[in-house]
């Protein structure tokens, strides 16, 4: 869909292009007509170039309106377009004076346009018309008849046709070698991005197969720590209170383990199933998982007046709320350096979009962020890296922005999602 968009696009400022070159075309042709019949006397059929002037005006009209519209455009339209000015200049110079006019080298601009803006063939096929009518021209033409009391001769009107014929074909030239050069630029800026993506896309997903590996690996291993704890518990008879304590804290940690592996089992099932939340489920689901995975550090949730956490409508997808706990632990480590027992979020919603604010201390000394934060995977001193990699990751494929906001002695990790239905 973005690549016929993107085709749809370029061949519309193509149109845009020709209709403009037309006009000028026109204007041109307009004033050399009555030039050369004011001030050179020569006899022109007005009635024949008249009528072939109104309706190039009134096809220019026609192609400028569909130039606004974005379906039924082509390559292959273009063509049309540029094989319809080779006629109109063939039956200009038929009028006036076939292969003898000085003008005759105007055949070459939609020559030098076809080979600019069609496909091999086209451009071929376009020389090839243009020299046919070049051809015809020598022996089929109405020869211009030149009043006796013409001040100027023949000679004159030939070079004066040369001279601007010249003038017309270096601006064309200039003008379209500088178009390519920018659309050159723009498509290799483009590439560029789409390679940086691409190679993104291809850490993450082996970032996403490491983990899954790791998440299997590690099953095996708690399990049979489990279950040899659990027989050491049974050995131990008499347990002093010391002891007591070590085995509690020990069978938290093999617990705390095994509900991890659950979260990112069930993470990756409602990634692939497309599950969307409602704002209220989101926020439900931030406190519970942060509550489940880190019960002795507490996460304030702040919404403002424009927050309404009764609609219903399912804005988010699931994996917001993984990016979400990835940045508020990233913030909350840093907060646990300063003593803080709590972590703070704030919610704000606008039209089309709902901003989420983390905030957490800092020591200016050991700040410093990386310059290719959320871009690669780095290592950093400040809580950030993989986990900021991922969920900036994460949150820009839906349509998000993740910033950092640097303040006095605070740093704020703002997130910008945008609020849509998902398609059904």
């Amino acid at each position: 869909m973005d690549v016929q968009i993107h085709k749809q696009t370029s061949t519309q400022k193509q149109l845009k292009t020709l209709v403009f070159i037309r006009w000028l075309y026109i204007l041109g042709q307009s004033i050399s007509i009555v030039i050369a019949f004011a001030w050179f006397d020569y006899q022109i059929s007005l009635i024949a170039l008249t009528p072939l002037i109104l309706i190039e005006v009134i096809f220019n009209l026609s192609t400028h309106l569909k130039a606004k519209q974005n379906y039924g455009m082509s390559s292959q339209f273009i063509w049309f377009q540029l094989i319809f000015d080779l006629s109109c200049i063939g039956l200009l110079l038929y009028f006036t004076g076939g292969a003898t006019n000085a003008f005759i080298s105007l055949l070459l601009l939609p020559v030098t346009l076809a080979a600019l803006l069609c496909d091999q063939l086209r451009a071929w096929l376009t020389a090839g018309i243009a020299i046919s009518i070049y051809s015809l021209l020598m022996f089929f033409y109405l020869p211009l008849q030149e009043h006796q009391h013409s001040a100027h001769g023949p000679n004159q009107l030939h070079f004066v046709g040369m001279w601007i014929t010249f003038s017309l074909s270096a601006v064309v030239l200039v003008y379209f070698i500088n178009y390519l050069s920018n659309t050159l630029s723009e498509q290799l800026l483009i590439i560029s991005s789409l390679k940086e993506q691409q190679v993104r896309d291809e850490n993450l997903v082996t970032l996403a197969n490491q983990s899954a590996n790791a998440a299997h690996q590690l099953s095996t291993p708690i399990n049979t720590i489990q279950l040899l704890f659990e027989e050491l518990e049974d050995c131990l008879d008499n347990q002093t209170e010391s002891i007591f304590s070590i085995n509690q804290g020990v069978k938290e940690q093999l617990n705390k383990c095994r509900k991890i592996l659950v979260n990112i089992r069930q993470s990756a099932e409602l990634a692939s199933a497309d599950d969307f939340l409602s704002l209220q489920e989101l926020v439900s689901k931030l406190r519970d998982q942060w509550l489940l995975q880190n019960p002795d550090h507490t996460l304030k949730i702040e919404t403002d007046e424009t927050v309404n956490l009764s609609q219903e409508s399912k804005l988010f997808h699931s994996t917001v709320s993984s990016a979400l706990i990835n940045l508020i632990d990233n913030a909350a480590r840093e907060n646990r350096k300063f003593a803080e027992t709590s972590t703070t979020l704030t919610v704000s919603c606008s039209d089309n979009e709902m901003c989420v604010s983390i905030f957490n201390r800092h020591d200016k000394a050991e700040l410093m962020i990386p310059e290719k934060l959320g871009v690669e995977m780095i290592e950093s001193k400040n809580g950030l890296g993989i986990g900021y990699y991922l969920a900036n990751a994460t949150i820009e494929r839906l349509g998000g922005k993740v910033d950092l906001v640097v303040k006095k002695d605070t740093t704020e990790t703002r997130i910008r999602l945008t609020l849509s239905q998902p398609a059904v």
